[in-house]
């Protein structure tokens, strides 16, 4: 795949056919503004980036700290990372390699599915966040669900998106989201599957505190000035 960024308006909640759509919608860097109800899509951090601007704060997850699986775990950033379904206990951590490692299993799986994977895991980020980028590796079938545009869940197929096991992929919603949510589909051919995290960033909102407390001084030395102007007045 060499596109960089597409711009989706889904007409259903799933995305399940991304490549078809990243084949029909792709746009260059610097296009205009994605319409009401879309997301747009990136396989390129640096655009991915510049696409954010100057609101935003980047807070990067670079997985350097190892933690040891469980059903929940809080990354370096506050992340907090929960599988739950299956019968997870473990997949769900961050390995000595330096990568956020995740098991999951097919929905419904009881025969024959490893103990340890869970049916799903969620991604609760500490603030409600614009987008997100990563780099991912060993994808087969994961889809990665949120509600990117404000009107429900989008769900899609990070294999199609990347065009292979490994790359980077991230989006910028049309509205800020709170969480992503990883599973597998029914219809998958494997029971479980394994994937790899690497170089997390997401854009939350850029605070206003500085101009806001510049402003309240600026407000605060008017009201005392207009003060010491009526109480020289009166005593004239």
């Amino acid at each position: 795949m060499n596109q960089t960024l597409s711009t989706f308006k889904p007409n259903a909640k799933s995305l399940l056919g991304f490549t078809a759509a990243v084949g029909m919608t792709a746009l260059a860097v610097g296009s205009t503004v994605a319409p009401a109800g879309a997301f747009t899509v990136f396989t390129n951090r640096a655009a991915w980036q510049t696409a954010i601007g100057s609101g935003y704060t980047i807070s990067d997850d670079t997985f350097s700290t190892p933690i040891a699986d469980a059903p929940s775990i809080t990354f370096d950033s506050g992340i907090v990372s929960t599988g739950t379904g299956g019968n997870g206990t473990k997949f769900n951590g961050v390995q000595n390699s330096g990568e956020y490692k995740g098991g999951l299993k097919r929905p419904g799986v009881t025969n024959g599915a490893p103990a340890g994977f869970f049916e799903k895991i969620t991604w609760t980020f500490t603030d409600p966040v614009k987008g997100f980028f990563a780099d991912w590796r060993s994808i087969n079938a994961l889809l990665i669900t949120g509600n990117f545009d404000g009107t429900g869940p989008q769900t899609i197929n990070l294999r199609n998106a990347l065009g292979g096991p490994n790359g980077g992929f991230g989006l910028i919603g049309e509205k800020k989201f709170t969480e992503i949510t990883f599973t597998l589909p029914v219809a998958n051919n494997s029971r479980t599957d394994n994937f790899f995290v690497d170089n997390l960033a997401v854009a939350v909102p850029t605070p206003a505190l500085l101009p806001g407390l510049i402003g309240l001084g600026i407000g605060a030395w008017r009201k005392r000035k207009s003060e010491q102007t009526a109480e020289a007045e009166a005593n004239t």
